[in-house]
C-alpha cells in the first residue's frame, strides 16, 4: 500500500525523484519514517 505524503523541505536540502528522505515523527508516535520522493512539486 502506497501512502502519498506530501511534504515541504528546506530549500537548502537537495533532493531528487528517487531519493529516499527520512522524517521525524516525534509528534505523534516518537518514531522515524522514511519515504521515496516521487514527485517534486515547484
Amino acid at each position: 500500500m502506497m501512502t502519498k505524503i506530501l511534504a515541504r523541505v528546506p530549500e537548502d536540502l537537495d533532493v531528487k525523484v528517487g531519493d529516499t528522505v527520512r522524517a521525524s515523527e516525534c509528534r505523534r508516535t516518537g518514531k522515524d519514517v522514511a519515504f521515496v520522493v516521487t514527485k517534486k512539486l515547484s
